[in-house]
């Protein structure tokens, strides 16, 4: 790792290489030989560099091309495994992620902007991010900072030497160590609802359980306050989280080092801040019209809502059209 004085968390980009653009400008990146650079700093990018944006190629150029001059460090994000799954077969021929619609809706306009040399090349690139940074001062992931998953998935990074054929068969299993410890690493941790039916967030999909706010104690929690503040979250009534998931529960302790995450789709509403001393998440909804959200780290243990850069997304206006579609054609 580079000797850097300084460290500029990035969020989820989504295809957003306009917005992308003006946050490094607001952070005092400067594009320099086909880059960006600024002496003495590393960007970390969270995860999360494609679907859903009108210029993922661009985004995927940048950040690429940061990484491999030694700028910046990009992590593994659940679209980016998940595209992975899409585009590698099982030995039986059939795909890890399976091609139905509601997972094509998610990851068409990647395919739609990218040829398909660059999605190969792409994908290529893809099975090399790692999944995590610890370092003496912090930690960064996609979604939850989970010890255990950590060395479950060091030790099969370090079986299959990236995320192949045999690191899918092992991950893609159901209920096994491989594959919880990419689902908490990438997509959160979570907790089911009570009763049968599922609800419907605002993409349309149905879930069973909610993201749950993992650096807190669930202990005398509703379902309601103790789910992620998303702006995808569902309104759920106000009963207690139940005892078995309150003893089941790791909390990440205040006195663990910052953490920096994205993945969750946080309201910018209020504008960003840290949702604990010590825990920042950078996903504030540029796909949905919000903001493409960074953090600048230079050193400090607690964290600051006054370190938060963001630069506005898209107008919500723009996206109507094309959000309403796709929510509407889901199940």
């Amino acid at each position: 790792m580079p000797d850097s004085t300084g460290y500029d968390f990035i969020g989820d980009i989504h295809g957003h290489a306009e917005q992308l653009e003006q946050l490094l400008e607001m952070l005092e990146w400067r594009r320099s030989g086909g880059t960006w650079k600024q002496a003495g700093r590393m960007v970390v990018f969270l995860g999360d560099y494609i679907d859903r944006g009108p210029s993922i190629m661009r985004s995927l150029e940048i950040v690429r091309s940061m990484v491999e001059s030694g700028d910046a460090i990009a992590l593994m994000g659940n679209h980016e495994y998940n595209a992975i799954a899409w585009h590698t077969r099982r030995p039986d021929g059939q795909w890890f992620r399976p091609h139905e619609p509601s997972r094509m809706r998610q990851h068409v306009t990647t395919m739609q902007q990218l040829s398909d040399e660059q999605l190969v090349d792409t994908i290529d690139w893809f099975r090399t991010l790692p999944f995590y940074m610890d370092t003496p001062g912090f930690r960064a992931v996609h979604a939850t900072w989970d010890p255990g998953s950590v060395a479950v998935i060091d030790g099969l990074l370090q079986r299959c030497g990236s995320v192949n054929q045999e690191f899918l068969a092992r991950s893609q299993a159901t209920a096994t160590p491989e594959s919880r410890a990419v689902s908490l690493l990438l997509k959160g941790r979570e907790i089911t609802l009570p009763g049968k039916a599922p609800y419907i967030d605002r993409f349309g999909t149905r879930r069973r359980g909610i993201r749950t706010r993992w650096y807190e104690s669930p202990a005398g929690r509703t379902y309601g306050d103790y789910q992620v503040p998303s702006i995808i979250r569902p309104r759920l009534p106000a009963l207690p989280v139940p005892d078995e998931a309150v003893s089941s529960t790791t909390v990440y302790s205040m006195k663990e080092k910052p953490v920096f995450m994205g993945h969750y789709w946080l309201d910018p509403e209020h504008g960003p801040a840290p949702l604990a001393s010590n825990v920042a998440c950078l996903d504030y909804s540029v796909a949905l019209g919000g903001i493409l959200c960074g953090y600048r780290w230079d050193g400090e243990q607690r964290l600051e809502r006054g370190r938060f850069r963001w630069v506005p997304g898209p107008v919500m206006e723009q996206l109507k059209e094309s959000a309403a579609s796709t929510w509407q054609a889901r199940d």
